[in-house]
């Protein structure tokens, strides 16, 4: 999903989606540029009493694939990484998630340029609905 990045907009987004997802008896993964960094209201909102967050989840190490933080963050959100995340994928707390691993893509193509101003995040998941 994508949220517009008007303020009124992303909380407004965050509402709407945890209204949909709040009765939910299946696992949901919402994946989404949220134009929210982790201290946003808006992402404090969307996060909520419905969801985890994968990155907080994660089992093993993180995998970032270089180390230069600028690469690893939406461009006109800051260089400082994780701070500086807007892209999320974030797992419905009913259930009991297992986050084997969590990676940025940070592939760049012909003269070291990436294919969006966005970082693709990747993780692997499991669940059991034991609490």
């Amino acid at each position: 999903s994508h949220f517009d990045n008007r303020v009124e907009n992303m909380i407004g987004s965050a509402k709407f989606i945890n209204k949909f997802t709040k009765d939910s008896q299946v696992p949901v993964i919402f994946a989404a540029d949220t134009n929210s960094t982790p201290d946003f209201k808006g992402y404090h909102i969307l996060k909520g009493e419905e969801f985890y967050n994968s990155y907080d989840l994660v089992q093993s190490k993180r995998k970032i694939a270089r180390s230069e933080h600028k690469d690893l963050c939406y461009f006109r959100k800051g260089d400082s990484f994780p701070d500086c995340r807007v892209d999320h994928i974030l797992l419905s707390k009913h259930i009991n998630w297992k986050v084997k691993d969590w990676r940025i893509d940070t592939t760049t193509y012909g003269d070291n340029k990436f294919p969006s101003d966005h970082r693709p995040v990747i993780t692997t998941v499991s669940f059991t609905n034991d609490q």
